[in-house]
């Protein structure tokens, strides 16, 4: 499975998506999303559901972020709190930042208990490539 990846010495983040291919199902057109982070040592991972129109809108952005290193990519989990993950330009010369928030509830005899971990890093720009060449991200960005 093809992923989007960013990365900063030891913190990284991966990004692969599967998408719904079957015309009777509600989830047709969305995407499967699994994320890896890492991040100061902090460790998630997760697989979510992303609506189609916002994955779209995800990868257009981050098309656009990298021809003009300005502005911001968000993607945000159908199910709130699964995922808010932002790419951002933070300077007029294009520094950017990979943060968000990647949880899940975790189901116990007694109730649930939400997992999530809150996250961010700085990453060379240059990576911004190599991302928007992924196979999903230019279906997706039309």
């Amino acid at each position: 499975m093809e992923e989007v990846v960013f990365k900063s010495g030891d913190d990284f983040i991966r990004i692969a998506a599967e998408f719904e291919t079957d015309a009777s199902l509600a989830s047709f057109g969305d995407a499967r999303v699994s994320v890896w982070v890492k991040s100061a040592d902090f460790e998630a991972k997760n697989d979510l559901w992303v609506l189609g129109e916002a994955f779209g809108a995800f990868c257009q952005a981050l098309v656009g972020l990298e021809v003009s290193r300005k502005g911001e990519a968000k993607l945000i989990s159908a199910s709130p709190g699964e995922l808010e993950l932002s790419i951002k330009a933070i300077s007029a010369v294009g520094a950017m930042v990979v943060g968000g928030v990647c949880g899940y509830p975790v189901y116990r005899p007694h109730g649930s208990i939400v997992h999530r971990m809150e996250f961010g890093f700085e990453f060379d720009p240059s990576q911004l490539v190599g991302a928007v060449a992924t196979p999903w991200v230019r279906r997706h960005a039309v």
